[in-house]
């Protein structure tokens, strides 16, 4: 699985990840999703990530407010 292919979005923006980072990624999530009970080797993994929105973005203030 040394070949597998990582891709990033964020906002909806293609981020570009370097062999490095990509691996690193790749190693973490299958060694967290691995130890979960009833996953027996993952083929493909989708992981959705939704962020709380910042204080200021959530009320409509500014930082500075």
């Amino acid at each position: 699985m040394k070949n597998a292919r990582v891709t990033l979005e964020v906002n909806g923006r293609d981020i570009p990840l370097n062999p490095f980072v990509g691996d690193f990624i790749r190693q973490v999530t299958l060694g967290m999703i691995s130890a979960l009970k009833g996953v027996k080797s993952p083929r493909r993994i989708k992981l959705e990530i939704e962020a709380e929105k910042p204080p200021a973005e959530k009320k409509g203030k500014t930082r500075s407010s």
